[in-house]
């Protein structure tokens, strides 16, 4: 879950420890235009935040069309606010990138990203011994090329205006099955059958799928010698027929971690 700060509360807090004025820390807002500008406000004046001329960065917003904010707090614990904001190039379903814009005191503004903060994912804040606090960043992509399995997490810590890498996890945890279908198995061909007996009446049961160019997923409906065909309208990298059965049904396996249970008429989602 999510640790949701209110900046108003942060800046009466660190007024009040170190006798600075809530009007004294820097404030950030978008400006929507094509592409939307971040703005910082610092000492009632305003700041364009941008990377776009670093020749040096990695992580540059040259290319970015919408700006999200996210949180506004002193990531770094130096009494500065900063801010986590995603970045991205295109519409609603974009892919965004988490950059963090750092306050170093002043007119001294820079913004900072890492690699595996192109994501899909969520985060969430870790409150730090030290006053400072570290951001877990959650892995997941989807899309066109992307097959393969991304579960993990990536905790980040800001110091000195600058993302550092605290740990990377991956998970290496899946829920057994007794077949695999995989979007990579679909994207050469387009369209492939599967049988298996999922019903256990003695028939096989059929998987018809295809391939989510978009998405880069599979689709695949499902027909069932003892009821017919259930329709299904969700993309997925992994589908998996699992050791465990619910109403005489063997549960589906989504992205390895993920189950869907058949209630009767059709396969719902439970973790």
């Amino acid at each position: 879950m999510t640790l949701r700060i209110n900046l108003t509360v942060i800046a009466l807090l660190f007024s009040a420890s170190v006798g600075v004025a809530a009007d004294e820390v820097a404030q950030y807002s978008v400006r929507e235009g094509m592409p939307d500008k971040l703005i910082a406000t610092y000492e009632d004046q305003q700041y364009w935040l941008t990377n776009e001329q670093d020749q040096d960065t990695k992580y540059s917003l040259e290319f970015m069309q919408s700006i999200y904010l996210h949180e506004q707090l002193d990531l770094d614990g130096d009494g500065n606010i900063d801010l986590l904001f995603t970045a991205t190039n295109g519409g609603a379903s974009a892919v965004g990138s988490y950059y963090i814009a750092s306050h170093l005191g002043d007119h001294y503004f820079t913004i900072t990203s890492a690699e595996e903060l192109y994501t899909y994912g969520g985060y969430e804040l870790l409150n730090q011994d030290d006053g400072s606090t570290h951001i877990k960043f959650y892995h997941s992509l989807d899309g066109v090329g992307f097959h393969d399995r991304i579960d993990g997490f990536s905790t980040h810590k800001l110091s000195s205006g600058k993302l550092e890498l605290v740990s990377s996890v991956v998970s290496h945890a899946q829920i057994p099955t007794l077949m695999d279908i995989l979007s990579s198995d679909l994207e050469q061909v387009g369209e492939k059958t599967y049988e298996f007996d999922i019903d256990s009446d003695g028939t096989l049961d059929k998987f018809l799928c295809s391939y989510w160019a978009r998405w880069g997923d599979v689709l695949c409906d499902i027909q069932l010698s003892s009821i017919g065909l259930i329709k299904q309208s969700w993309g997925t990298d992994h589908i998996g027929v699992a050791e465990t059965k619910t109403n005489g049904v063997n549960d589906l396996v989504i992205e390895w971690v993920g189950l869907k249970k058949f209630d009767g008429v059709k396969f719902v989602q439970v973790k």
